[in-house]
């Protein structure tokens, strides 16, 4: 079982039942996203509590959406995921209208991942552990589609409140979760 998660509000408890239970942390990571009237960074509350699961002995491993607004500290968190020894996976950020294709800059994506590639070969000639990486050559890429993963149909998540919602990025926006059970196909039919 693998619980996906912002990393935000991740309670002690919570922790013990997912070690209790062997249950598998997948935190999303993004050293740009921001929240509250101050814009306060997430990004070291949400290294802090990778950093309490790992304490705890649980199992975690982190998520990297590279985008234009964030591929500068591409880097940065490869380093610092790698020294924690927590497993990162990074991929493209999957524009899903035209508005956001517009704002795509394809240079800042490569620069910020050619560094990620370069320090994981220095990491290896050195036998340090390098984390894993994956190949994007396998990757279609795509004008914005309706549906873009399996969000709803093959995951759920589950917040600190207890609430199920379909996607990581539905808990931020307004209007509440959204209902799961609403398509024919959802995780519960398998």
């Amino acid at each position: 079982l693998v619980l996906l998660s912002n990393g935000l509000t991740i309670s002690d408890q919570l922790i013990a039942v997912s070690v209790v239970h062997g249950v598998h942390w997948s935190i999303s990571v993004d050293p740009g996203r921001t929240v509250g009237k101050n814009d306060q960074p997430t990004y070291p509350r949400v290294l802090a509590n990778i950093r309490k699961i790992l304490d705890a002995e649980g199992s975690v491993s982190a998520q990297f959406t590279v985008s234009t607004l964030n591929a500068e500290r591409a880097s940065e968190v490869y380093e610092e995921l790698c020294e924690l020894r927590v497993p990162c996976h990074f991929s493209l950020f999957r524009p899903q209208t035209v508005e956001q294709l517009g704002q795509v800059e394809v240079e800042p994506i490569i620069q910020g991942m050619t560094r990620v590639y370069a320090q994981a070969y220095n990491r290896i000639q050195q036998n340090q552990y390098s984390g894993s990486l994956t190949s994007f050559d396998y990757l279609t890429i795509g004008g914005p589609r309706s549906e873009t993963c399996g969000a709803g149909k093959t995951y759920v998540v589950l917040d600190s409140e207890g609430n199920l919602y379909s996607c990581h990025e539905s808990i931020r926006k307004e209007g509440g979760p959204p209902n799961i059970f609403q398509t024919e196909e959802n995780v519960f039919d398998l």
